[in-house]
C-alpha cells in the first residue's frame, strides 16, 4: 500500500516519474542519453581515472522537456547508469530522488 500512495503522489506532483528501483546495471552511454533528454545544458557527469585524467559528458541542448519536474524512485538495488541519470537530473532541474 505505501508504494501505491507514493506512485500516485508522484503522478500528481511531477510531470515525469523515472522508476529505477532494482535497476542494478545498464549501459553508461544510455544513462547519459536519457539525462540529455531532460537536461538542456551543463555537465551530465564528470569522470576521473586513477591517473587523474578527466572526461566529461555534457548536455547537448536538445532536451525534450528541461523545465519539467521529475521524480526519480531509487532503492538499494539502483546502480550504474541509473545512478548517473538520477543524480544528474537532481543537479539540473526541479527533480526529487525518493529512496523507497
Amino acid at each position: 500500500m505505501p508504494h501505491l500512495v507514493l506512485y500516485f503522489f508522484c503522478l500528481i506532483t511531477f510531470r515525469y516519474v523515472l522508476d529505477v528501483r532494482n535497476n542494478g546495471g545498464g549501459l553508461f552511454p544510455a544513462g547519459v542519453e536519457l539525462a540529455r533528454m531532460l537536461i538542456e545544458s551543463g555537465d551530465i557527469v564528470l569522470i576521473a581515472d586513477s591517473q587523474g585524467v578527466m572526461d566529461s559528458y555534457e548536455a547537448t541542448g536538445t532536451s525534450i522537456d528541461s523545465k519539467a519536474p521529475v521524480a526519480v524512485l531509487v532503492n538499494k538495488g539502483t546502480a550504474s547508469a541509473s545512478e548517473v541519470t538520477a543524480l544528474s537530473l537532481t543537479s539540473h532541474q526541479s527533480s526529487l530522488i525518493w529512496h523507497c
